[in-house]
């Protein structure tokens, strides 16, 4: 069985981390699993990246500029992503894909996949199974809809787009979507209940089977620390309490809430632990924001181990997204032994147990992710099973083998 995942980089960004994890773990357990690209930045055999042709470099210009002629036309929101899919690189003719038994598609966008190409890859008559990762295959183009409903009937007058068109460019799209997605035979799975059930309610998806696979990781890759000596490696004070946040861009992504964490922090000054706390900022630099303790920025960390240290020297790790699907970083926290703070959005609840291996806020409180640092700093010294907790349901419900299994039990039923 030879499985080819498409996906548009092989180790930058949420969904790229998540796809990479999922190939190690099925070559692992025995399927000859490899991951097509259009960027590569790893030296892993099994990603390989497009064949370059002729003007590679300035195609994806060009490209670029084709699809921003499409949203010039529209006030797009600023920092919000809206993937049109008119620009792609030819897959077809690529023969990994041509040798591939299944055809297993991850985060298309970023011009390796346009809807056309998508329309060719259905004409193969290959099972295709596809991981979503965020909202835009079933949407007019958002990869995340926020408050709009609008995908479980028809896209138009885009928020995203500040659209007052009734059919504008996500209709567009979304018609595109629909007259590939209903000769498309494919299965979908989703990295969260959450994500599942957008995914059922939406008109795009309504009709396929869908079915919920977390993400995994290599249980050796994160582990505990002891704490002191992750500080000291990190060159940080052992009697303080160190609160961290981080993700891909979490600074400048309003959808990450680094807002709200610095509310809730200015609260959380008038605490009992305020002369002694420091906040640990990785993937962005940002301003201190004039809080009363010191921000360390770690900038972007991309390997495993620094990540695993910065985790391990954590008291807490706080995610304040305000729509998320199944963050890696929470994922990273737990298998480190660190307790999260998090909103109860998304995918969240599918990763953190109220007060059993972290704290679920209310969305957009920032009083109560305040509450939420309290109460892990408060107990974790004096209760140490929230620390085993986490590791201990990791394991258990994201462990490699576990998720490779899954997934390989789907690819026979299809080629059955």
């Amino acid at each position: 069985m030879k499985v080819l995942h498409i996906n548009f980089c092989d180790i930058h960004g949420g969904a790229a981390i998540a796809a990479y994890r999922i190939n190690k773990a099925l070559n692992f357990c025995g399927i000859n699993s490899q991951i097509l690209v259009k960027e590569k930045f790893s030296t892993d055999k099994t990603i390989i990246p497009v064949k370059k042709v002729k003007f590679s470099n300035l195609r994806t210009i060009c490209g670029n500029i084709y699809e921003l002629m499409y949203l010039k036309k529209y006030k797009k929101k600023k920092n919000v992503i809206f993937s049109v899919a008119k620009v792609g690189v030819n897959i077809i003719d690529e023969n990994s894909l041509k040798e591939a038994d299944i055809i297993h598609l991850h985060w298309i966008n970023g011009g390796i996949v346009s809807l056309k190409q998508l329309k060719k890859l259905s004409n193969l008559k290959k099972p295709i199974v596809w991981t979503l990762h965020d909202m835009w295959p079933f949407t007019g183009g958002c990869h995340y809809a926020g408050n709009c409903n609008k995908y479980k009937n028809m896209c138009g007058k885009c928020n995203i787009l500040e659209s007052e068109k009734t059919k504008d460019l996500s209709t567009q799209i979304f018609n595109e979507k629909k007259k590939i997605f209903d000769n498309m035979k494919m299965e979908v799975v989703c990295c969260s209940n959450w994500l599942a059930n957008c995914a059922k309610e939406s008109e795009l998806f309504k009709d396929k089977k869908i079915t919920v696979i977390p993400n995994c990781i290599d249980e050796n890759l994160y582990k505990p620390i002891d704490s002191k000596i992750a500080k000291k490696i990190l060159n940080l004070d052992i009697n303080k309490k160190y609160i961290l946040f981080g993700a891909d861009n979490s600074v400048k992504d309003e959808r990450k809430g680094y807002k709200y964490l610095i509310e809730s922090l200015k609260i959380f000054a008038n605490s009992e632990f305020n002369n002694n706390i420091e906040l640990m900022v990785f993937g962005g630099v940002g301003e201190e924001k004039n809080l009363p303790f010191k921000i360390r920025f770690f900038g972007r960390l991309h390997d495993d181990v620094s990540l695993n240290l910065v985790y391990s020297a954590a008291d807490v790790f706080v995610a304040p997204s305000l729509e998320d699907n199944l963050p890696n970083t929470i994922m990273e926290s737990l298998f480190s032994g660190t307790p999260v703070v998090a909103f109860n959005i998304g995918g969240i609840p599918d990763m953190i147990k109220h007060k059993f291996n972290g704290y679920l806020a209310k969305k957009n409180d920032s009083m109560d992710l305040c509450r939420g640092i309290e109460y892990i700093l408060s107990n974790c010294n004096k209760n140490e099973n929230i620390r085993k907790n986490c590791r201990n349901f990791a394991i258990e419900n994201f462990n490699e083998e576990n998720i490779a299994n899954q997934y390989i039990k789907i690819y026979k039923n299809i080629l059955t």
